[in-house]
């Protein structure tokens, strides 16, 4: 109760010390759900919206400004239900970017402009995913200490409903959250747009209203809008997650930027890493005509660096991209393999590295496999010698199935007998190029002879814990194509 006191007090009196009484609702709104929900049934929401409206554009209180956007920010990252408010029912980006930021008005503050881009993080995120949304469900007997009939916003329980409940609950937060994104989707251009000039800005601080002690917090602008991007990069087929925004993304300019980010030496490297995520999970939508773009862009280029690093995460993330570019299109394959010491790295790793990153290098090279051309193919296994690190990948699978049998049949890792299956997949493909030309063929199999790849096949095959399917696939690569070569002679 005592809160609600403190908020008509703060309301009441906001225009007499508004800044003061605004940091006072943003540390309630930064408690829990209850408090927060407290500052919203209040008004807050529109006084908050009043005092911005009444702000002028070319000479704003930047002060006020910025504490008004650190009590949004608090808002909209406590829960979706208030993003939702925010972002469909309150207007909010429309209002920023319509009046505040409208013809590139920059007259903020490198703080106040922080704060936003924490917000626009918050709302992304927010809007990123139905799961945790959770079912909401107000109860009168939440806390025995408040009166029963009484107005107050009640504390949110989370429980699970009834069919029939759950199909309307699932209706209305699968609505709210289209809204959000499309909301989001129509406002995108502005936030690249400010995203454009906060690097701008970074890159020539001396052309701006900024000074050098602003870069800092630049950086701070640029890693929240990155993180922002993320959200709206990560495009799949399923309807639920998918935005429907990567052209926005592939806009050159746009592209152009996080490239030069990504290159960049002089901007922190988890900024710059972020940018290479939003191109990875671009590339990752499995659209041709976006990798392709990213390709001529000269992304290519930018990969080797990042394979390089030190950080395990950073070289995985980069290989775990250079195997989306190779599940994609032929023309994508060909400008892979053309790159002949990025590829030389790949099977270096594939090798030598830690084992997630030689496992996501074997994925390199079995999509290549699969969706590669004959050339393609010779100039793998006979140029690079990329059976080599398979053999090793078969090895450890094969190894590590007959170690989890002697413990619990459920220790067959998901993710080795997806590798499996792959590496499989990816030979049968291979060595069908390859069915009417028996000298090449032979040449295959003797290396796959020399590896013991054939070997490691045969001993899997006695895997009670493998899938029936896998096992059929295998018993097909073996007797089909890797069968004695004498017979092909």
């Amino acid at each position: 109760m005592y809160i609600r006191i403190y908020l008509y007090i703060y309301i009441y009196i906001l225009e007499y010390n508004t800044k003061t009484n605004i940091r006072c609702l943003t540390n309630i709104a930064a408690g829990t759900s209850y408090e927060t929900g407290q500052v919203i049934k209040n008004g807050v929401l529109d006084v908050l919206m009043t005092l911005l409206a009444h702000n002028p554009k070319d000479t704003p209180n930047n002060d006020l400004i910025e504490q008004i956007f650190w009590c949004f920010g608090n808002i909209s990252g406590d829960c979706f239900y208030y993003t939702y408010l925010l972002l469909v029912q309150k207007k909010l980006l429309k209002f920023v970017f319509g009046k505040m930021l409208a013809n590139n008005n920059h007259h903020f503050n490198i703080s106040v402009l922080l704060q936003w881009c924490w917000v626009i993080n918050n709302m992304f995120r927010k809007s990123s995913s139905s799961e945790g949304i959770g079912w909401e469900q107000s109860s009168s007997n939440t806390n025995a200490d408040r009166d029963s009939n009484s107005n107050d916003i009640i504390e949110i329980d989370y429980y699970v409903p009834d069919e029939e409940e759950e199909n309307f609950c699932e209706d209305v937060l699968q609505r709210q959250l289209r809204q959000c994104r499309t909301t989001i989707v129509s406002f995108l251009p502005n936030v690249l747009q400010l995203f454009q000039y906060l690097y701008h800005a970074f890159n020539n601080i001396n052309d701006t209203s900024f000074n050098e002690s602003d870069r800092t917090n630049i950086e701070s602008c640029l890693r929240e809008l990155l993180s922002a991007l993320l959200f709206v990069s990560d495009d799949f087929d399923d309807p639920v997650r998918d935005w429907g925004c990567i052209e926005l993304l592939c806009d050159e300019k746009v592209c152009s930027v996080l490239l030069s980010i990504v290159n960049s030496s002089n901007i922190a490297k988890d900024i710059a890493m972020n940018a290479f995520r939003v191109i990875g999970q671009m590339i990752s939508s499995q659209n041709d005509d976006t990798t392709a773009h990213i390709i001529q862009s000269g992304f290519l280029a930018a990969i080797p660096k990042w394979l390089n690093d030190p950080t395990k995460t950073y070289r995985h993330e980069a290989m775990w991209t250079l195997s989306n570019i190779a599940a994609g299109s032929i023309e994508d394959i060909g400008s892979l393999l053309s790159n002949e010491e990025l590829i030389k790295q790949v099977i270096q790793m594939a090798l030598n590295d830690n084992f997630e990153i030689r496992r996501e290098a074997a994925w390199v090279i079995c999509n290549c496999f699969q969706g590669g051309s004959s050339q393609h193919i010779v100039k793998l296994i006979f140029q690079y010698n990329c059976l080599k690190p398979i053999s090793f990948m078969l090895k450890h699978i094969c190894t590590t199935a007959h170690r989890s049998i002697d413990r619990s049949l459920h220790d067959f890792k998901i993710a080795e007998e997806s590798t499996l299956q792959l590496i499989v997949h990816g030979l049968i493909a291979a060595l069908r190029h390859f069915v009417n030309d028996s000298t090449q063929l032979v040449q295959i199999i003797d290396t796959c002879d020399n590896l013991q790849i054939v070997d490691t096949l045969q001993d899997m095959l006695s895997l009670s814990s493998m899938d029936d399917d896998l096992h059929n696939d295998i018993d097909t690569l073996l007797s089909t194509f890797l069968s004695d070569q004498s017979q092909l002679d």
